[in-house]
C-alpha cells in the first residue's frame, strides 16, 4: 500500500588499533593496557554500541605513568576524535624502531649532531622533489581489512610523530580540524574537488565500513590517514552510513572564494551544508515506503514520573505530541517505533535511569542528548516567550503549541530546534502537531504488538468505526468501482515526501512529476466516485451514500493548475544521465535561444569531427578526451594518423603527448575543436543555470499549495487502506462485525486470517470455532494437548477484535463485539539475558503488567502462565492469576493452560453435555462462578496413531499427550518407551501418594 505508513541499527563498526599495532613491537604493551582501561569507561552513541570518550581516554592516560617526553613527541599529531575510535595520539608513545626504548629514541633525537647547512637547491628541482614525496605519501593504499590502519601507514605516521609538528597549517588542514572540533559526533564527509574525503579518525573508523582503501596525505609535514570516494557515489555510501548503520553524517561542501580578485579563484571555503541523521532522512531511496520515519523527543525532569513526548516524520511533515508516564513509556515506544530519540542532556550521566533502561530493553535506537527545559522551567516562561520561540523555529505557527502541556511544549520545541540545526536553516513543511488521544485509540502493550504482529492503533469510537465499515461496504458492493480505483491508486507516488524535499531545497524534476501524476490520479478517482454517488443517490436516495465517502470527495482538491504548471515546465522525456534538458524549452525565451545555439554548435562539431574521420579513414582513428588539466584532447594511437591530422588543420595543433604516461599515444590539442567545445560547455552551463532558476520558481508555486497536497495524500492513504479492506471482504468472504458496549463478545465460526491462508495454499481446511466471552462467561479456561490449537484459538479471537475496531470486516460467519479499550497477551517464551532476566522472569514481568493495567473493558489472552518453574509453584501462580483477573480486573479473558488441575481449583463441575456448572468449593475456596472450561483434544486410531481435533468444545482435557508430540518430533523409540513407562509410574504415585 502506497501510504500505509501514515497509520506506522547494526552496531557501529568500532575499529580497534590493538591488532594493527602489534607489529610495532612489545613496547606497545602499556599502550594496549591504556586502551583496555579507556574502553571500559565509555558512553554510548546509541545503546548496544559503546565508544571511547575523550574524558575517558584522558583518565586512562593519567592513570598510567607516562613518559612526558614521549607524550610531547606525539602532540599535534592526528586530530583527537571524540567518538569511538582511538586515534594515534591516544597511544602513550609510538617508537618507529622497536629495538630502541622510547626514552632512548627521544634522547638520541635530542642529542643528534648538527647537520651542516646544505647548499640551496634550485626552485624547479626542489618542486620536483616535493612532488615525488607527495606522490609517495598519497599512493600508499592498504587493502580493506579489519586491522585498520594498516601497518605501513602506522610506520610512516610513527616516523613523523616522533618529530615536533610544524605550527603552520594549510587552509584545507585548518578547515578539517575546525570541522572535526565542531561536529564530534558525526561522520564528516568533506568535499574536495569531485570527491568526498574522510580524514583522521573518520577515515580509520568508517573507511573499512564503506569498503574504501586507506591512504595518507601530507599536511605541513604530518602524514594524515585519509580515504574518499567520488561525488557520484554519495547516495550509496549515505545508505550504508545512515540507513544501514544508523550513523549521523555531516555533509561538508566546498564553495569557491570570489573575493580578492583572481588570486583567490583557486581557493575554497568549506562548511557543513546538512547533517543527516536516521531520524531526519527525507530521501526516498533510504526510507521504507510503508512506514513513517519518526524522530522522537522525550522531555523528562528529575522531579516527576511524567514525560512529554513529541514525534515528527520530517519526510512527510506529520507531527504528534503526547503526555505519558514512565510506566506507559515502553508501550508508547513500541507503538511509535522511532528511528532516532532525543533525550534530556542530564540523562547522559544517569545510565540506569528508567528512560534509558527502557530504550536499552527495546533494542537499538539512535540516541541524541540535547538541553531541554523541565516542566517547572517552562512554567516560569510566559506563554508569549514560548510561542515566540516556536515561531522562530522553522517559521512554525506559534498558535499550534498553545493547547499543550509544558512537557509537551518542551518536547515539541526540542524537535523543532534539532531539525533547524540539522537542516542548516532550511525550512521544511511541518504540519500542525496533533495531540495523541489515548481515549480514542485501543491501547496495545508492546508484547502484544510483537506477538500478534498488529497495527497498534485501532479505534474505540463506534461512530468512527462504523463510518469506516460503511465505506468498506460501499466499495465492496461494486467490483467495477473497486477495480477502477485500484488502477488509479497504482499510478500514485509518494507526493507527500516529494513536497518535503522541495521545502528543504532538494529540487529534482522527478519529484515534480511524482506530484503531478498523483494529483492527476486523484482527479480520476474523484470523478469516478462522483459518478458512482450520482447513480447510487438516484436509485437508493441520498442517504444511501456513506458520510465518509462524501467527506473524502469534499476534501480532495485536484489542484489542476499545479498539474498544468508541472506539465508545462518539466520535460518527462529527459535523460537521467545528463545535467540539463529537464525543462521544456518553450518555458523561457532565453532557454529557447540557448538550446538553439547549442544545437548549432553541436552541428558544427559533428561536421568538423566528421570531416576529420572521413579524411583520416579507419573505424575509429581518434578519441576526444580530457586529462591532466588539458581539455578536449584528440588522442591517436598512430603517428601516421597524427601527422595527417596536423596537415589537415595546417599545423594548428599543440602536442600534449607528455600527458600520456606510457608514451604510447599521440595527443594533440586542436584550437579549432577546443574553441568549439568550450563554446558548447559554456552554453550547457548557461542552460543548467537557467533550468535551476526555472525549477526554483516552480518550487515556490508548488509550496504555496503544500497544505492541500498533503491533505490529498492523507485521503489517498485512507482510501488505499479501506479499499484493501473491501477487497479482503470480497476475496475471503469476511463479514461485517456489529460493535456495541455490552461487555460481551460473540464470534461464530471464527477463523485465524493468516493460518487460514497458509492452509489454503496447502489445500487444507481451517477448523472454525465459536467464542462467546464476557458477562456470565467472563473467563474461558482452555485445556488441551500440545499442538492442539489452543494458542491459535487465543490469537484469532484477539485479531478479530482488533480488525473489527480498525474498521475491517472479519473472518467469521458473524461477530457481535463489545468495544475493548486495551488488548493484552502473554504468549510464548523468551528471555532477556542482557538484563539478567530468565525466561520465567520475563513471563512473570509480563503477567504482572497485565494484572496491573487491565480494566473491565479490556481483552486478555494468556497462554501457559506458570510453566517456567516447578509444577506446584507454577500451578499456584496460574490460579492466583485467574483469581486476580476474576475478582480485580473483571475483564474478558481467554486462559490456556496444561494445568488441568485448575479446572478443579476454580470449582468446575461438568454438567450434562459436558458444559461446566461451577458450584463446588475446592479445599475451602469459593468457586469462580463465571469461569467456563473448554478443551481441544485428539483422537486415537487403532494403529496407535493420533489425529488432532482442533475443535474447541466444553470440558477439561486431563492429558497433554506430550509423549505423542515427542514421537512426532523424532525422539528415539527407546526414549519414548522409557517415558511412557515413567509416566505410568508417576501417575500411579499421584493416585496412591501413601505407597
Amino acid at each position: 500500500m502506497i501510504h500505509s505508513a501514515l497509520y506506522r541499527r547494526s552496531l557501529v563498526h568500532t575499529t580497534s588499533l590493538i591488532a594493527s599495532t602489534q607489529s610495532l613491537g612489545s613496547h606497545l604493551t602499556r599502550s594496549r593496557q591504556v586502551l583496555s582501561v579507556a574502553t571500559n569507561l565509555t558512553h554510548t552513541r546509541y545503546y548496544g554500541a559503546f565508544r571511547t570518550s575523550r574524558p575517558a581516554l584522558r583518565r586512562a592516560k593519567n592513570a598510567v605513568d607516562l613518559d612526558q617526553k614521549a607524550l610531547g613527541s606525539i602532540s599535534g599529531a592526528v586530530g583527537k576524535p571524540k567518538r569511538s575510535i582511538l586515534s594515534l595520539d591516544d597511544l602513550p608513545a609510538i617508537n618507529p624502531n622497536p629495538t630502541i626504548p622510547v626514552a632512548t629514541a627521544s634522547k638520541e633525537l635530542a642529542t643528534s649532531p648538527t647537520v651542516p647547512k646544505a647548499k640551496p637547491e634550485r626552485k624547479s628541482k626542489r618542486k620536483r622533489k616535493d612532488k615525488d614525496k607527495d606522490k609517495e605519501a598519497t599512493a600508499t593504499l592498504s587493502p580493506v581489512s579489519d586491522d585498520i590502519p594498516a601497518t605501513p601507514i602506522l610506520q610512516k605516521e610513527a616516523a613523523v610523530l616522533a618529530l615536533p609538528p610544524k605550527k603552520r597549517l594549510t587552509p584545507l588542514r585548518k578547515q578539517i580540524l575546525e570541522l572535526e572540533e565542531t561536529y564530534p559526533d558525526c561522520v564528516l564527509l568533506i568535499r574536495v574537488g569531485e570527491f568526498y574525503e574522510l580524514y583522521d579518525h573518520n577515515a580509520l573508523e568508517y573507511g573499512p565500513l564503506l569498503g574504501l582503501k586507506m591512504g595518507s596525505k601530507v599536511f605541513s609535514g604530518e602524514i594524515i590517514p585519509f580515504t574518499g570516494f567520488p561525488v557520484r557515489q554519495l547516495d550509496r555510501h549515505m545508505e550504508t552510513l545512515v540507513a544501514k548503520h544508523h550513523l549521523k553524517v555531516a555533509l561538508c561542501e566546498q564553495f569557491q572564494n570570489d573575493q580578492d580578485g583572481e588570486s583567490s579563484s583557486r581557493t575554497f571555503r568549506r562548511s557543513v551544508h546538512r547533517i543527516i541523521t536516521p531520524g531526519t532522512l527525507i530521501d526516498e531511496q533510504f526510507l521504507d515506503q510503508g512506514q513513517n520515519n519518526w524522530l522522537l523527543a522525550v522531555a523528562s525532569d528529575k522531579s516527576s514520573h511524567f514525560l512529554g513526548l513529541s514525534w515528527l516524520d520530517l519526510s512527510t511533515g506529520d507531527f504528534f505530541t503526547q503526555e505519558t508516564t514512565y510506566e506507559s513509556f515502553p508501550n508508547d515506544l513500541a507503538r511509535i517505533r522511532p528511528r532516532e530519540i532525543i533525550l534530556n542532556s542530564y540523562l547522559r550521566g544517569e545510565p540506569e535511569h528508567v528512560v534509558l533502561s527502557t530504550i536499552r530493553d527495546l533494542g537499538l535506537f539512535v540516541v541524541s542528548f540535547e538541553d531541554m527545559r523541565s516542566a517547572a522551567q517552562m512554567a516560569l516562561q510566559t506563554e508569549n516567550e514560548i510561542l515566540a520561540e516556536a515561531a522562530d523555529q522553522l517559521d512554525f505557527d506559534h498558535r499550534y503549541l498553545a493547547p499543550f502541556s509544558n512537557r509537551e511544549q518542551s518536547a515539541c520545541l526540542t524537535i523543532l530546534r534539532y531539525v533547524n540545526h540539522t537542516q542548516m536553516g532550511r525550512r521544511p513543511v511541518v504540519q500542525q502537531p496533533i495531540e495523541w488521544q489515548d481515549a480514542s485509540i485501543v491501547k496495545i502493550d508492546r508484547n502484544t504488538i510483537e506477538a500478534l504482529e498488529l497495527v497498534p492503533s485501532p479505534l474505540t469510537s463506534i461512530e468512527k468505526i462504523n463510518g469506516r465499515l460503511d465505506m468498506v461496504e460501499f466499495l465492496g458492493n461494486d467490483s467495477h468501482l473497486m477495480n477502477d480505483i485500484d488502477v488509479y491508486l497504482k499510478d500514485c507516488r509518494d507526493a507527500q515526501r516529494a513536497v518535503q524535499k522541495l521545502s528543504l531545497g532538494q529540487i529534482e524534476p522527478q519529484d515534480l512529476v511524482s506530484i503531478r501524476v498523483t494529483l492527476e490520479a486523484l482527479q480520476r478517482i474523484k470523478r469516478r466516485m462522483e459518478d458512482k454517488i450520482m447513480i447510487t443517490s438516484t436509485i437508493k436516495g441520498k442517504g444511501s451514500v456513506p458520510s465518509l465517502v462524501k467527506e473524502t470527495l469534499a476534501n480532495i482538491n485536484g489542484l489542476e493548475h499545479i498539474c498544468e504548471l508541472i506539465r508545462n515546465v518539466v520535460d518527462e522525456s529527459m535523460d537521467q544521465h545528463q545535467e540539463y534538458g529537464f525543462i521544456n524549452e518553450g518555458v523561457s525565451p532565453l532557454l529557447i535561444e540557448l538550446h538553439t545555439d547549442l544545437r548549432e554548435l553541436k552541428k558544427k562539431k559533428k561536421a568538423l569531427v566528421g570531416g576529420w574521420i572521413e579524411h583520416l579513414g579507419g573505424v575509429k582513428p581518434f578519441e576526444i578526451k580530457s586529462s591532466f588539466g588539458y581539455r578536449h584532447i584528440v588522442e591517436m594511437r598512430s603517428t601516421v594518423t597524427a601527422e595527417r591530422l596536423r596537415e589537415l588543420v595546417d599545423g594548428q595543433v599543440v602536442d600534449v603527448s607528455h600527458t600520456d604516461q606510457r608514451r604510447s599515444k599521440v595527443r594533440y590539442q586542436v584550437p579549432a575543436l577546443s574553441e568549439l567545445m568550450d563554446s558548447i560547455d559554456r552554453t550547457e552551463a548557461q542552460i543548467v543555470l537557467q533550468e535551476k532558476s526555472i525549477l526554483g520558481a516552480t518550487r515556490l508555486e508548488i509550496l504555496e499549495e503544500s497544505t492541500a497536497i498533503v491533505q490529498n495524500c492523507r485521503y489517498i492513504a485512507q482510501l488505499d487502506v479501506l479499499l484493501a479492506f473491501a477487497q479482503m471482504q470480497c476475496d475471503r468472504k469476511y463479514v461485517r462485525p456489529v460493535l456495541d458496549n455490552s461487555g460481551r463478545s460473540t464470534i461464530i465460526s471464527g477463523r485465524h486470517p493468516v493460518v487460514e491462508l497458509a492452509l489454503q495454499d496447502e489445500g487444507r481446511h481451517f477448523v472454525e470455532n465459536d467464542c462467546s466471552v464476557g458477562q456470565e462467561d467472563m473467563i474461558w479456561l482452555l485445556t488441551g494437548p500440545n499442538m492442539g490449537g489452543k494458542s491459535t484459538f487465543l490469537r484469532q479471537n484477539a485479531i478479530i477484535t482488533i480488525m473489527a475496531q480498525m474498521g475491517c470486516f472479519v473472518p467469521a460467519a458473524s461477530a457481535t463485539l463489545s468495544i475493548v479499550d486495551k488488548v493484552f497477551s502473554r504468549l510464548g517464551s523468551s528471555d532477556n539475558l542482557a538484563n539478567s532476566q530468565s525466561t520465567f522472569m520475563v513471563e512473570m514481568t509480563e503477567t504482572a503488567s497485565i494484572l496491573q493495567h487491565a480494566t473491565e473493558r479490556s481483552l486478555v489472552i494468556m497462554d501457559e502462565v506458570g510453566r517456567g518453574t516447578a509444577t506446584l509453584d507454577g500451578c499456584a501462580i496460574a490460579y492466583a492469576t485467574l483469581h486476580h483477573l476474576y475478582h480485580i480486573n473483571k475483564c474478558r479473558t481467554l486462559f490456556a493452560t496444561h494445568y488441568h488441575e485448575l479446572a478443579d481449583m476454580v470449582g468446575a463441575d461438568l454438567g450434562p453435555g459436558g458444559k461446566s456448572a461451577l458450584t463446588r468449593t475446592w479445599k475451602g475456596h469459593e468457586p469462580l462462578e463465571r469461569v467456563r472450561c473448554y478443551q481441544t483434544t485428539l483422537e486415537a486410531h487403532p494403529d496407535g496413531t493420533f489425529a488432532y481435533i482442533h475443535h474447541v468444545m466444553p470440558g477439561v482435557c486431563r492429558q497433554s499427550h506430550g509423549i505423542h508430540v515427542a514421537k512426532l518430533a523424532g525422539m528415539p523409540q527407546s526414549a519414548i518407551d522409557i517415558s511412557t513407562k515413567m509416566l505410568k509410574t508417576l501417575q500411579g504415585d499421584a493416585e496412591n501418594p501413601g505407597l
